[in-house]
């Protein structure tokens, strides 16, 4: 039997304590935000969501642990995927049930009118999501979604990246209660129901980063500037998807770069490079050579850099790069990862609530909160892949 990281709760709270909040604060944004809409009001969501965080967890790693480890694996199974169906059967009500032009968000439609255009043989960065917005994804995510987009709608997307990272979480090598506890961390979170809701994309690219960096770190034993050509071409296409994953990139390559170059093995980081950069420039290659012009007019980069100043992005990726030093596995990348994305969108709420307050930047939405929920898969899987580090 495996053993659970839950073992000696105290430890365990402690080591995790400061993701937990993490946690928390990303969740609490989302219910604050939208919790105004409501009858329950802001302040008394905030309240309650802290008060089921605080009680159920605790709950569960003392009561229900325990009892999950001695389940027979066929009854564990039948839990773990019926909690799996129950999330497949929830997402696809909203999908039906939500009006996706009725929402705020426009990832979905310029995904939609990317492809639509892709399609219909015109210059795909002409097109205008629903809100008016230029088609900003990167084309690598969009080419992802291209399946679900012929199915009728793209945010069948966020339902197979989700049921995928399940599965891959349930054949790893790590006890009941880690996995379970994975699942409902997911179920538990306001921010990750919000982008199921709205069609986003947002947290299916990072599963599917997730779920590629997982697999480099397994076919390179850890070490993937000894496998550049796989390393670099994965890279440059994940790369090719958000420009915001530069950050843990940088967790998880600067440190084992610069050791390279002391080591005088220049040749592994150069090959690793410019791998990256090629097939991040063949997945632009085609746009650029339909129509120059107007690609140099309407192209992804218009929108995908200018959601912080460029001090705040700058030390992001130097805070990203130092603490790539001492990286003991990559949940432990994972998490470091959502460190350093807290800081961005932290630092960049806190110059927009200095330029406009706190309740146009919240409220009015003139910050955009979403963003905040690229670190819930950080933290929880994280937080998961760490357990099969520790005794």
């Amino acid at each position: 039997m495996e053993q659970s990281k839950f073992d000696n709760l105290r430890i365990y709270l402690k080591n995790a304590l400061p993701f937990l909040l993490l946690y928390f604060s990303a969740n609490a944004l989302f219910i604050y935000k939208y919790g105004a809409r409501t009858r329950l009001g802001s302040y008394l969501g905030v309240l309650l969501y802290a008060v089921f965080l605080a009680t159920a967890l605790p709950f569960y790693l003392r009561f229900l642990n325990s009892k999950i480890e001695r389940l027979k694996n066929a009854h564990f199974t039948a839990i773990y995927f019926g909690l799996l169906g129950l999330f497949t059967l929830s997402a696809l009500f909203l999908l039906f049930k939500i009006d996706p032009y009725s929402v705020d968000v426009d990832r979905w439609s310029a995904i939609h009118g990317f492809l639509k255009n892709i399609f219909a043989g015109e210059f795909p960065y002409l097109a205008r999501s629903h809100l008016g917005s230029i088609a900003s994804p990167l084309p690598v995510m969009n080419f992802i979604a291209v399946p679900f987009y012929l199915m009728g709608d793209v945010g069948y997307l966020q339902i197979f990246t989700f049921a995928l990272t399940v599965i891959v979480v349930f054949l790893a090598p790590a006890a009941k209660g880690d996995k379970l506890l994975f699942m409902l961390a997911f179920l538990s979170s306001p921010a990750f129901w919000y982008e199921v809701a709205v069609r986003s994309d947002m947290v299916s690219n990072i599963l599917i980063m997730c779920l590629c960096l997982l697999l480099i770190e397994k076919i390179t034993n850890g070490k993937p500037l000894n496998h550049p050509i796989k390393s670099g071409c994965v890279c440059g296409a994940l790369f090719c998807t958000r420009g915001v994953f530069v950050i843990p990139f940088a967790v998880f390559f600067f440190a084992e770069a610069v050791s390279s170059v002391k080591k005088m093995e220049f040749k592994k980081t150069f090959i690793f490079a410019a791998c990256a950069l090629m097939t991040f420039a063949l997945f632009l290659l085609p746009f650029v050579l339909w129509d120059i012009e107007l690609f140099m007019q309407n192209n992804p980069f218009l929108m995908q850099t200018n959601k912080s100043p460029a001090i705040v992005s700058v030390t992001a990726l130097a805070l990203a790069a130092l603490l790539s030093y001492n990286v003991r596995s990559v949940g432990h990348s994972f998490l470091r990862t959502a460190i350093c994305l807290f800081a961005l969108m932290g630092a960049t709420l806190i110059v927009k609530i200095f330029t406009v307050g706190w309740n146009t930047a919240i409220l009015s939405s003139k910050f955009d909160i979403t963003y905040y929920s690229t670190i819930i898969p950080f933290i929880v899987l994280g937080m998961f892949y760490e357990s099969e580090q520790s005794p």
